[in-house]
């Protein structure tokens, strides 16, 4: 009898231990800025420090480039996401290493979305998978530094600029892990009681 109600307990702390996992999820959106003529060879390492504490659980990466110079040739490029504390990084994109006519690239990415066309024809705008999973990054801190690189892989210096970029999706508080850690200890606890009272075997 006692051994099916410290069963009950534990499915219970179980359970609550999950959820409390997921209610504690939260939305963050993060504008990192832009920079001038970021075409560049070697690549150009664009910086954003992130304030926002939490364990990312969801990430999308938002860029905007354009050539207001009037030239085009923004979507040449190659961009890597790179999370400075771990080492972690992903190719968010990789143009074509053949001129095109496109000027602007203003699009998301998400591991959710739908590929890139393999002929890229006209500006790149809209919700797109990225070349590497996002999902690297889960699990990781979000707050700290995190590097955009920009590399320009065909003709450099045309005058490319990054307008924007920021990161979009969910991340854990450190209050739920803690929380978690809480439920863990008392379960622990109950379960050290029982076995001292000799309520099971």
């Amino acid at each position: 009898m006692q051994y099916a109600r410290l069963r009950s307990f534990m499915l219970v702390t179980t359970v609550t231990i999950f959820f409390c996992g997921t209610a504690f999820a939260d939305s963050f959106d993060i504008d990192c800025g832009g920079q001038d003529d970021v075409d560049t060879d070697p690549a150009m390492i664009v910086a954003c420090n992130v304030g926002t504490v939490g364990f990312i659980d969801d990430l999308n990466i938002d860029l905007h480039f354009e050539n207001l110079s009037g030239g085009e040739y923004a979507t040449d490029l190659q961009i890597t996401l790179i999370h400075i504390s771990t080492g972690t990084s992903a190719v968010i994109y990789a143009g074509p290493e053949v001129l095109g006519p496109n000027s602007i690239m203003n699009a998301s990415f998400d591991d959710s979305a739908e590929a890139l066309p393999s002929v890229l024809i006209g500006d790149i705008i809209g919700i797109f998978l990225p070349e590497e999973t996002l999902s690297a990054f889960f699990g990781h801190e979000l707050s700290g530094v995190w590097n955009l690189s920009i590399l320009d892989r065909v003709f450099p210096g045309e005058g490319i600029d990054l307008i924007d970029w920021g990161m979009t999706g969910n991340h854990v508080p450190e209050l739920g892990s803690g929380l978690l850690l809480g439920f863990g200890l008392f379960a622990l606890s109950r379960l050290s009681n029982e076995r001292k009272l000799g309520r099971i075997r």
